[in-house]
């Protein structure tokens, strides 16, 4: 805590730090400091700097307090997970057929059902206060099933991922996602084998295989730290061209006899 708070003392302006600077190593040398005290060598340097036209020094006080906010904000924001599961069409004739399966499998109604599972229960406090149509769309933007680029022509390797505040809630959710989509290959199979002929039977032919079973993430997806600290700089050095800009468009003040 001595080391960070002594680096928080250089960004005084440097006629402050001739003057006071070692008083306040001595200080800080003798004592203990804490987070409280951090905080006010870095509020006080943060006031200096607003006092002095110094533009390098505000830009790296500005920024270094957009940083830091942005840390901060980015530890109160509750985190996302993101579970994935990869999946395999073994037969390629009915890539074409996707779309419809992933909507037969997946309508407003299967999500419905899934998402007031016992064992789930996603959005409980969103079901109570939006209707659950719209609840519904939002977990819709939660998912994504998307195709595989470069997979082999006679196959079609896809993903099914869910993103979710609780990491195993979303890795149990992919599980119940890939479930309903099994029991609509059935279906899909039937519907196209009319228009296959010779042909496996709808009764042997089997769509569906995992490949990778649904991941438990053990990071969050979201908050990006690195880009809430990045925005948080960018902002600061921002903010700090602002007040330079301020201070040269103001006139200057008269001196008086």
């Amino acid at each position: 805590m001595k080391l960070l708070t002594g680096w928080l003392i250089r960004l005084y302006p440097a006629a402050w730090r001739q003057r006071y600077g070692e008083e306040l190593r001595a200080l800080v040398e003798d004592s203990s400091p804490g987070w409280l005290a951090v905080f006010d060598v870095f509020t006080g340097a943060l006031r200096m700097q607003l006092k002095t036209p110094s533009f390098p020094a505000l830009a790296l006080v500005l920024s270094v307090a957009g940083l830091s906010t942005g840390l901060l904000v980015s530890f109160l924001v509750t985190p996302r997970y993101t579970s994935t599961a990869v999946l395999r069409l073994t037969r390629s004739e009915f890539r074409s057929s996707l779309p419809q399966w992933q909507s037969s499998a997946l309508n407003r109604k299967s999500l419905a059902d899934v998402m007031q599972e016992p064992e789930l229960s996603l959005y409980p406090t969103e079901r109570k206060n939006t209707p659950l149509e719209d609840v519904v769309e939002s977990m819709r933007n939660d998912m994504r099933i998307a195709l595989v680029p470069g997979a082999p022509e006679k196959t079609s390797v896809f993903t099914v991922a869910f993103t979710y505040r609780d990491r195993a809630l979303a890795q149990k959710t992919v599980q119940a996602l890939i479930a309903r989509l099994s029991e609509a290959q059935i279906d899909i199979v039937r519907a196209s084998a009319r228009q296959l002929s010779g042909r496996d039977s709808a009764e042997n032919a089997q769509l569906l295989e995992v490949l990778d079973p649904p991941s438990l993430p053990a990071t969050p997806a979201w908050p990006n730290r690195v880009a809430f600290m990045a925005t948080g700089f960018g902002a600061g050095v921002a903010f700090a061209v602002a007040v330079a800009l301020f201070r040269r468009s103001r006139p200057a003040t008269p001196i008086r006899a």
